[in-house]
């Protein structure tokens, strides 16, 4: 492997490999004290639910509703079949995911830039991951995707190094496998890796070998990743259903239903919206002030949400901006391999940024954001360089800056974690989610769990709305419909209600909060919404964190029709 600080090394020795371990190590143990925190009733019950039914023998698409490409439906299945079905397997699994992001990035920085820069995009990503608590911290399509999308990178890098048959091979599978992670994800992927293989191809070790001795290994891996999913989906008769979820309906819903703009970074934002505050406000930064905390001495208020989101899209932007310029009026004097290096490295940022449309919301900022903090750190390193040609005293102060904006990621990722995990200090006590919670989250999760134990014999379905289908996985109680409510796209309400009728529904967990960012229930799903309202009553009121949930049993009128 080449390093921009050492031309001249070869192929990776130990002491690289021992860095690149020791970059996943130190990536995985500042996720330890907030990784098994809090829980996420929609985007995590998702998730395990989905992997339940797949447990159970449903299929996927035909029997279980979503939009989104196979691969973490069928990894997180399993998970829970090898480990035990348990969240915290999941939250394993996106430890290893986020450490893995960290040493793809240092891996590819030391290929454009010296170590100590190639360092700045893992340990920003770090914070990244507690600032935005819990949305990386929970395994989902959009965090594996980016692994891959980011792995593809790496991969590329080397097959121009080294144009071997088993890194195209590896590339291949990589992009098939983001691809079926997420669609536009992959998809992106694939063309950063296009680009860059074709725009550097002549000065690369690609330059005298035929084209099909490189391209076929490619296209095979991933045509075999590919044809491994067509041949599950034609096993199991739901090929048609696939292609209907994921290719012709999702689209046209996903534009529908996600479309957030890019907030302001000069003009002013609507604070007094709590919609907009929640968001474009950085995760952990909405939860401290949610409970009236400060963070570095200061207030955590809307004001400073705001600030913070201005400064995490506009430095994004600016990135985007300025790293064409880097690429190419060479700036720093990078020339060969390290300069055909940067230009996959600006050409991946600015694919892949593209992947936070249609709904560019802070939470889904985030899952872009790794190729963007290489391109920062490449912009850092060679105006450093450019510096110290012309002015050392300009090098030196830019380089204490940012070791002083180093220092404090570092300090935000041992303070922001233990401020997490004091948030979060409850055991929740549930079998099937060994993680530790709120009082409030305990509460309400134990209440959802005692109503439906009361309500519902084992294996008996239940039905739950409109987003937080965890509670099918934490009480092991199958769906009575294919849909849980969180994906959009093609989602029969009326279905729902012939499914809950057909089958004698006995147990309904109701919340009459809908998720902020979608219209209210009844104007989503009125047929189902006059089916709950008309057919079921309250049973229980369950409390807990300041949510009220309803525990629905058929109503008396109901009861003696049936």
């Amino acid at each position: 492997m080449k390093t921009a600080d050492d031309p001249n090394a070869s192929e990776p020795d130990m002491r690289a490999t021992i860095h690149a371990v020791a970059v996943f190590v130190l990536a995985a143990l500042a996720q330890l004290p907030s990784f098994d925190r809090s829980i996420v009733p929609m985007d995590e019950g998702h998730l395990a639910a989905v992997a339940m039914g797949l447990g159970d023998g449903l299929a996927l698409y035909r029997d279980l509703h979503t939009g989104i490409f196979p691969g973490i439906y069928l990894l997180s299945a399993l998970l829970f079949d090898v480990f035990g079905n348990d969240l915290v397997v999941a939250r394993w699994a996106q430890v290893f995911t986020n450490a893995s992001v960290c040493v793809c990035l240092w891996l590819a920085g030391l290929r454009v830039m010296p170590r100590v820069w190639a360092a700045v995009a893992p340990v920003l990503y770090v914070a990244v991951v507690v600032m935005s608590f819990p949305v990386l911290s929970m395994f989902n399509y959009s965090s594996l995707a980016l692994a891959l999308c980011v792995l593809s990178l790496f991969l590329t890098m080397r097959l121009l190094e080294r144009g071997d048959r088993a890194t195209a091979i590896a590339l291949g599978a990589t992009l098939a496998l983001a691809v079926f992670s997420k669609q536009n994800f992959g998809a992106l992927a694939f063309a950063a890796a296009a680009i860059g293989i074709f725009a550097n191809r002549r000065d690369s070790a690609l330059a005298e070998r035929p084209w099909l001795s490189f391209l076929l290994p490619i296209a095979g891996a991933g045509i075999a990743v590919t044809a491994g999913f067509v041949v599950y989906f034609l096993a199991t008769g739901t090929f048609g259903d696939f292609l209907h979820s994921t290719v012709i309906q999702l689209g046209g819903d996903q534009l529908e239903s996600f479309n957030n703009p890019i907030p302001p970074i000069f003009g002013p934002h609507p604070l007094d919206d709590g919609k907009f505050v929640f968001l474009y406000s950085p995760p952990y930064l909405f939860n401290a002030m949610l409970r009236g905390e400060s963070v570095f001495g200061l207030a955590a208020t809307p004001g400073l949400a705001s600030a913070a989101a201005r400064l995490a899209y506009g430095l994004a932007l600016l990135t985007l901006i300025v790293a064409p310029a880097i690429w190419l009026f060479g700036v720093g004097r990078a020339q060969g391999e390290t300069q055909r290096n940067t230009r996959l490295v600006v050409a991946s940022a600015l694919l892949f940024f593209l992947g936070i449309f249609p709904s560019a919301i802070f939470s889904h900022l985030v899952f872009v954001l790794a190729p963007v903090l290489l391109a920062l750190a490449l912009c850092l390193a060679r105006l450093d360089a450019a510096l110290r040609e012309r002015v050392a005293a300009a090098s030196m102060a830019l380089r204490g800056v940012t070791l002083l904006a180093g220092v404090m990621a570092v300090a935000f990722i041992a303070v922001g974690s233990t401020t997490i995990a004091g948030w979060f200090p409850v055991p929740l006590g549930i079998e099937r989610a060994s993680l530790k919670v709120s009082e409030g989250q305990a509460e309400i999760y134990r209440g959802a769990m005692a109503f439906v134990e009361g309500c519902a014999d084992p294996g008996e379905a239940i039905f739950v709305a409109p987003t937080m289908p965890v509670v099918y996985f934490l009480t092991n109680r199958p769906n009575v419909s294919r849909y849980d409510l969180t994906i959009p796209g093609n989602v029969d309400g009326g279905a729902i209600v012939s499914a809950i009728e057909s089958r004698g529904t006995r147990c309904i967990v109701y919340n009459p909060a809908m998720y902020p960012e979608f219209p209210p229930f009844a104007a989503m799903f009125p047929k189902l919404d006059r089916h709950l309202k008309t057919r079921f009553e309250p049973r229980r009121r369950i409390r807990g964190g300041g949510e009220v949930w309803l525990g629905l049993v058929p109503s008396a009128t109901e009861r003696r029709t049936r």
